[in-house]
């Protein structure tokens, strides 16, 4: 009796063992099934993988410029490998279809650049984040595109930025008749600038110049390196407000190549009401001023004479683009005395013709307006005027460092 007691106690234990066993199995593949869910279905598109669950489209390529200047950060194979950081294969129509099945908006029809480097007209657009990924051996490193682009002016990498979907042209072909998705052409993906044909385009300012930016080749590895290009939906494009040290906000004035005068990068109907209407709002912001390379000296005059009715206060003044091979500029000297050439205090005409005499014709030539301490903006308007017609123009504005000119009253 007590025999058959122990081996039905065994079995017991046996049966509980197994069913806990096989409970434990069905636990343990329900973890598995929930850690690992159903592979993501994805769309492919000439050359172009849309992973619609996730948001994001992949291309191959390849790296095909180490070092050097560039216009685009990527072409389509076979486009502008000599001046491109990697070369995809892709279809560029088809890379706009995936970008449309994001969700992501093209540009509207009459913004953007209307040729390459169009100082007016920044690309427009949804923002999408650029990354590149590669392996080194048995590494894969990953990078936003940006880290791969080296300021030359700067000398500092690319600001970080996404890029805007721009979205090319529908032109039609002068030889067939047929209307052709224009960066099929020009085979332009991803530019760094400005380009109205390409796919994407950068919204930052530099995208007008196109000596601003070359390859970072500390980072990029050699020719012929495979690559993946990842495109991702980006935040909207805000700008945060910055404060100066009386809690006022700071805002920006850029004057454009092409004589255009825009506030916070929107261009008003009138400039100096725009900005008396921001004085009276708010007497204590301040605004930064940016100068175009090349921008006509009616232009920055005009602006410097808004910023100055308006009464506001200005934290600097930079030239944007400024060529490093202007090297017999003559000095224009705005100080409390006014305007002066050479050491000599002159009037407005007497300081035009000595200008204007002075320049030389050479692309290296151009006037260096250098502002003084204690100088009123009313004499830096006069000082920028009297350079209109000289040859070269304002190349350089000269800022003191300790503060903005005097206010005169009114």
């Amino acid at each position: 009796m007590r025999h058959r007691q122990d081996r039905t106690r065994r079995a017991g234990r046996t049966s509980a063992t197994a069913a806990l066993a096989v409970l434990l199995g069905v636990l343990s593949a329900a973890t598995c099934l929930a850690a690992d869910p159903p592979r993501e279905k994805v769309i492919e598109k000439g050359g172009a993988r849309l992973y619609p669950v996730s948001k994001r489209v992949e291309i191959d390529g390849k790296f095909c410029l180490q070092e050097g200047p560039i216009e685009l950060f990527a072409c389509a194979k076979g486009g502008k490998e000599y001046e491109s950081v990697i070369s995809l294969d892709v279809n560029p129509e088809m890379l706009h279809f995936c970008l449309l099945m994001m969700r992501l908006k093209p540009g509207k029809p009459g913004t953007g650049p209307r040729f390459q480097g169009d100082p007016d007209r920044r690309p427009t657009g949804s923002p999408v984040t650029v990354k590149v990924k590669w392996r080194v051996g048995k590494v894969e490193e990953v990078h936003r595109a940006e880290d791969l682009c080296w300021n030359a002016i700067d000398k500092r990498t690319m600001l970080r930025t996404p890029w805007v979907f721009v979205g090319s042209k529908i032109h039609k072909d002068p030889d067939t008749g047929k209307k052709i998705y224009w960066a099929n052409v020009e085979k332009s993906i991803i530019t760094v600038y400005w380009d109205p044909f390409a796919v994407l385009d950068l919204p930052l300012a530099l995208g007008a110049n196109d000596e601003a930016y070359v390859v970072t080749k500390q980072l990029v590895p050699k020719r012929g390196t495979p690559c993946t290009v990842i495109l991702e939906p980006a935040p909207p494009l805000k700008v945060k407000p910055t404060k100066n040290a009386a809690g006022g906000t700071i805002f920006h004035v850029d004057v454009t190549k092409g004589g255009r005068t825009l506030i916070n990068n929107v261009e008003p109907e009138d400039a100096g009401k725009a900005l008396e209407k921001t004085a009276k709002q708010a007497p204590k912001d301040s605004c930064r001023v940016t100068v175009d390379h090349g921008a006509p000296p009616q232009a920055i005059a005009g602006a410097f004479a808004a910023i100055d009715a308006a009464g506001i206060q200005i934290e600097s003044v930079q030239m944007e683009r400024v060529r490093a091979d202007v090297t017999d500029a003559i000095t224009v000297a705005v100080d409390k005395s006014g305007i002066g050439v050479r050491g000599k205090t002159l009037s407005d005409d007497e300081a035009k013709v000595v200008i204007q005499s002075l320049v030389k014709p050479p692309r290296r030539s151009g006037v260096e307006v250098k502002v003084a301490k204690g100088a009123s903006l009313k004499s830096v308007v006069r000082a920028v005027r009297a350079c209109q017609g000289a040859k070269g123009a304002v190349v350089r504005i000269v800022w003191f460092a300790t503060g903005p000119p005097a206010k005169q009253g009114k």
